[in-house]
């Protein structure tokens, strides 16, 4: 038996399971004959189709494609296919796997080109989806329908990965600079309030010591009041004006060559009375 008919009956035919012959008698469609054991006339009869029926599939080998963003990628795919009308796939088509495969690189091309190369990778099943759906038209006219599409890969070209690489390297440079000046930046602001916050500290340090060194000299002040009004102060005080000012009056004379003095510096008892006289004023 040869290719489903019998060396010694070439009348007799047998149609394997999930197949079909179309037969021609005269050369013009006569009868479809499905799997089993099948019988033709002799001469006037042909087998002009042979038709599988169950699913099979297209390999759509890599294909330059163009992305949305001008990458340019491989793409392969494969197409699952299968005869739903036996008649119409003989004659509405001449080839149909044929057909097929470059309507489908056609969508396939059309459809990625809308997409840039990041949402291709994201969102390949709704790709695949989209691809069927188009070539699904075909089977009321072909009578084959397109089960499934699916994307197998998507590759940049060589050319165009080391583009990306540079791209990326770029990108990876600009991310680096960025968060250097933003710590230069944090550094610096961080170096500025610390020396703000060392000068509002000295400036507390002065102000609580002048503060201080106010209070000591309003304490000393009172005590100082306090005595004058104490019996025999007055004088204590005045005798110690006069002190002061001897005192004073003879470092003067030995730093310096020439010196102003009053009229009478020697006149303690004036001095002494001048003093007096402010005290009791106070």
């Amino acid at each position: 038996m040869t290719n489903g008919r019998f060396l010694s009956f070439p009348w007799l035919h047998f149609v394997p399971q999930q197949h079909c012959y179309v037969v021609h008698r005269f050369g013009k469609r006569y009868d479809i004959k499905e799997s089993g054991l099948r019988f033709t006339l002799p001469i006037v009869d042909s087998i002009a189709f042979v038709r599988g029926l169950a699913e099979d599939t297209i390999a759509i080998h890599p294909q330059h494609v163009i992305t949305h963003d001008n990458v340019e990628v491989m793409v392969d795919a494969v197409v699952y296919y299968q005869v739903t009308n036996v008649e119409k796939s003989c004659y509405a088509i001449r080839d149909p796997e044929r057909a097929i495969h470059n309507l489908a690189m056609s969508v396939m091309r059309k459809a990625l080109g809308k997409k840039t190369f990041n949402e291709i990778n994201q969102s390949r099943n709704s790709l695949n989806v989209e691809i069927r759906e188009a070539l699904r038209e075909v089977e009321e006219k072909w009578g084959i329908a397109v089960n499934r599409y699916e994307i197998q890969d998507v590759m940049p070209t060589k050319q165009m990965k080391i583009a990306m690489e540079k791209v990326a390297e770029a990108e990876r440079n600009k991310i680096s600079a960025i968060t250097n000046s933003e710590a230069a930046k944090i550094d610096q602001e961080n170096k500025s309030l610390g020396e703000q916050n060392a000068s509002i500290n000295v400036a507390k340090g002065k102000a609580e010591a002048m503060m201080t060194i106010a209070n000591a000299t309003a304490a000393s002040i009172r005590v100082v009041a306090e005595a004058i009004s104490q019996p025999g102060g007055r004088e204590a005080v005045s005798a110690r004006i006069a002190t002061e000012y001897i005192s004073q009056l003879s470092d003067v004379l030995g730093q310096s060559k020439t010196v102003i003095v009053p009229a009478n510096p020697l006149d303690v008892s004036a001095l002494i009375k001048t003093a007096s006289e402010i005290t009791k004023r106070d």
